[in-house]
């Protein structure tokens, strides 16, 4: 594992002074799934949080019959489904020019003209898609197509809970020339101001509590102001990010976060 990447793991088993038993710390939240970039600590005992760590438990977390503290499946969708997003943000002014598109199934996308496989895309089917069908079926029949917005993309990780917005460092992307990946990313602040609002009220419009998020968003040299390209209910899954947002173990930084608000229900 690459230096940079050095994900927190809670210390399972500590011995006590003086020889005594092993005493087994316990963790409030129940983290769901498996990442080649986070490993998470283990939860012993009834969990106060469940939350995702991958793309593909994001679903599987809000649908689960718990007691614990968990994202709503509304939340879950609406950043599951690329329509569904579109719709939640219909009245933050983050949405690009979009519209509709039928999801026709697996198929290739064709340019009025092209050669060489210039404006071509083969569209699969994938299983995200699958799972959400399995949720919501009639969002899994449409996809959409946005307007392409010129100008430098940032991700923002943060979490929720108890309705409360935490957030780490803002990371700029370095994309390639084509534009479809990503080739490093850098701890930069946004020079306009107004990205952190932008930011919140996105993860506020699509219904996130007692959840992480992931979300990516561009400023429209064109026309100026944010534009939210994504946002997920996990961290971001690239290698080397854990150390990037922060100067802390994110997860433990969450943990933290959990355990406050656990702390403060119980007062009360």
């Amino acid at each position: 594992m690459p230096e940079q990447v050095i994900p927190y793991q809670a210390q399972l088993v500590k011995m006590a002074s003086g020889g005594r038993a092993a005493v087994r710390p316990r963790s409030t939240v129940q983290w769901v799934g498996e990442s080649d970039y986070w490993i998470a600590p283990q939860c012993l005992g009834e969990p106060e949080f469940i939350m995702p760590l991958s793309e593909d438990s994001v679903l599987e977390v809000a649908r689960m019959q718990t007691t614990a503290r968990k994202l709503s499946l509304q939340a879950a969708i609406n950043c599951t489904s690329r329509l569904a997003l579109r719709v939640a943000l219909a009245t933050t002014g983050l949405n690009p020019g979009w519209h509709p598109l039928e999801w026709p199934g697996p198929s290739v996308v064709k340019a009025p003209a092209s050669c060489a496989s210039l404006g071509v895309r083969f569209l699969p089917s994938n299983w995200y898609i699958t799972t959400l069908a399995q949720v919501a079926p009639d969002l899994a029949r449409f996809g959409v197509m946005e307007e392409r917005i010129e100008g430098p993309q940032y991700e923002l990780d943060g979490f929720v809970v108890g309705g409360r917005i935490e957030y780490f460092s803002p990371l700029l992307q370095h994309w390639n020339e084509a534009g479809d990946k990503i080739l490093a990313y850098e701890r930069q602040e946004p020079a306009d101001r107004d990205w952190l609002g932008a930011a919140l009220a996105a993860v506020k419009a699509v219904g996130l509590d007692d959840a992480p998020f992931c979300l990516e968003m561009r400023h429209d040299r064109r026309h100026g102001g944010w534009k939210l390209i994504e946002i997920h209910a996990r961290l971001g899954e690239d290698p080397g990010l854990a150390a990037l947002m922060s100067d802390e173990d994110p997860l433990q930084a969450i943990e933290r976060a959990c355990t406050r608000r656990t702390r403060h229900a119980a007062i009360r």
